[in-house]
């Protein structure tokens, strides 16, 4: 009889994990800063509508990233996520966020390295990456791409102006 609730009790507590993440992570790839604020309230942090906003929902930190008015990459953090295992997701938990930010897509799981997994969209419009970290971020192939090309400006050496040459011949 005790085996029996036991395995009623796991398969509860499944069920409520999996209907919580359904309903607490609905930020989705696309929304309105306006959309994630109905759905969470009132951002825990928050810069211009152009950037980011911050909510905490139940026990996950939610920021959303915004390029012309619509989210293009969202990062999920668990909220007290102190000791290892603790702020670890679920597989299911990684599948049901991928889902509802995929717009209907399939995603495909590259190979796993050695802190991270990967997942891309079959169309390649979308990837997701989880770390160690604990912390899973989904993005459109826009958002990655801006970031690398960003990161490239960095890289480059800042040019001289030809009049501001000096030649070192003496």
């Amino acid at each position: 009889m005790t085996a029996r609730f036991s395995h009623l009790s796991r398969s509860s507590s499944l069920l409520l994990l999996l209907l919580g993440v359904a309903n607490i992570c609905q930020a989705r790839i696309g929304d309105t800063l306006e959309a994630a604020i109905e759905r969470y309230g009132k951002p825990v942090h928050k810069e211009s509508a152009d950037e980011f906003a911050m909510f905490k929902e139940a026990s996950y930190y939610i920021t959303a990233h915004f390029r012309d008015g619509e989210t293009d990459a969202i990062t999920y953090v668990k909220a007290g996520s102190e000791s290892s295992t603790k702020g670890a997701f679920s597989d299911d938990e990684i599948e049901m966020l991928l889902k509802i930010n995929g717009s209907g897509q399939k995603w495909e799981r590259s190979k796993a390295k050695a802190s991270l997994q990967e997942w891309k969209t079959e169309d390649r419009k979308f990837q997701a990456v989880y770390s160690e970290s604990k912390f899973l971020v989904i993005t459109t192939a826009g958002y990655v791409k801006r970031l690398q090309d960003a990161a490239k400006k960095r890289k480059r050496p800042a040019s001289v102006p030809p009049d501001e040459k000096k030649e070192v011949n003496h």
